[in-house]
């Protein structure tokens, strides 16, 4: 517990009773001295003074004149105290747990007939997390961050249904800004990967969801495969989904695309899933990422004061209250 500096009222209060309690006892004597001109002397009363009964009421009268007296110091003592503003001081610590996820979002015109599925899937993912930070980058030719990093639900949420709603918008923006070329797959995922902020902090859950049919264009200078080599020396993980496979599970045949695909999920240690995934297949996307280990994201430490007048207040009240009582029992 902490004191401001002006507590020094404290013992001040306590000299300003002392020195009143001082003055009262010179003014009594004072009266005194002055009345006994008036006083009319009773003699014969050492036999009353000399009675236990006497006695007893005397001895009791004493204690309770000191008795309110410490309990009136003690009571200004802790109403003083208490006007002090004595408080704690708390530190807090700004940390909480979160997962960084990135959807990738393929918006090449071959993607067109799968884009109501990708929305709808998506979607639901996101509906299904709590807590999780989601950006979202969409790539034909040149990648475009459409939301960075956030835990604003509401605003993810619709950035997809306008995705889903306006295809087009996003696919002209990310055709006509490259100067390369389109359906450029590697070069989109690496642009997926830099949305992560603080790479360096490999300690973080960083995870990709990747929707696209990986039909890459022959300009590309880097595929998917070698951006998931860049993508695991960060311990970012991938989480393929491939609309355009329409092997079963168990096939070994698959076009070279989608073997890549493939090849690139399992570099990061993530998960492949084909067209013929499941909503259960969606789920488990979100269960294996759930699994993941949580990072501590670290604030700000902050110091924050707290009034803290404790058990002072109490006293206060209990010692003028006694106070009170034993003032009315002599009826001063």
């Amino acid at each position: 517990m902490t004191l401001y500096p002006w507590l020094f009222v404290v013992p001040t209060a306590i000299a300003v009773v002392i020195v009143l309690y001082s003055l009262a006892i010179i003014n009594a004597k004072r009266k005194k001295k002055k009345s006994k001109r008036h006083i009319t002397t009773i003699a014969h009363t050492t036999a009353i003074r000399n009675l236990p009964e006497y006695q007893r009421a005397r001895k009791r009268y004493v204690v309770l004149v000191i008795l309110a007296g410490f309990f009136l110091l003690l009571s200004l003592v802790s109403s003083t105290i208490v006007a002090s503003r004595p408080v704690t001081m708390d530190l807090i610590e700004s940390e909480y747990d979160n997962r960084d996820i990135m959807l990738c979002l393929d918006v090449s015109g071959s993607m067109n007939d799968y884009f109501d599925q990708m929305i709808k899937r998506l979607r639901e993912i996101v509906g299904n997390m709590k807590g999780e930070r989601f950006g979202i980058t969409v790539f034909d030719g040149t990648p475009i961050t459409v939301s960075p990093l956030s835990n604003d639900y509401d605003t993810i949420d619709s950035i997809l249904e306008s995705i889903g709603k306006d295809e087009w918008t996003y696919l002209s923006a990310s055709h006509y800004n490259s100067n390369v070329g389109t359906s450029l797959i590697g070069p989109g995922v690496l642009g997926c990967i830099n949305g992560f902020d603080r790479l360096n902090e490999v300690d973080r859950s960083r995870s990709i969801i990747i929707y696209t049919d990986n039909f890459a264009s022959s300009n590309q200078q880097i595929n998917i495969a070698q951006a998931a080599k860049y993508a695991s020396h960060y311990g970012i993980t991938f989480y393929g989904i491939n609309p355009a496979d329409y092997s079963s599970s168990q096939s070994s045949q698959r076009y070279g695309s989608s073997e890549e695909f493939m090849r690139a999920v399992s570099i990061t240690g993530g998960s492949y899933y084909a067209a013929n995934a499941s909503d259960a297949d969606m789920d488990r996307i979100v269960d294996q990422i759930m699994e993941q280990q949580a990072a501590l994201l670290e604030g700000a430490d902050k110091y924050v004061k707290n009034d803290a007048p404790g058990i002072f207040i109490i006293i206060s009240l209990a010692m003028l209250t006694v106070y009170l009582v034993i003032i009315w029992s002599l009826r001063l």
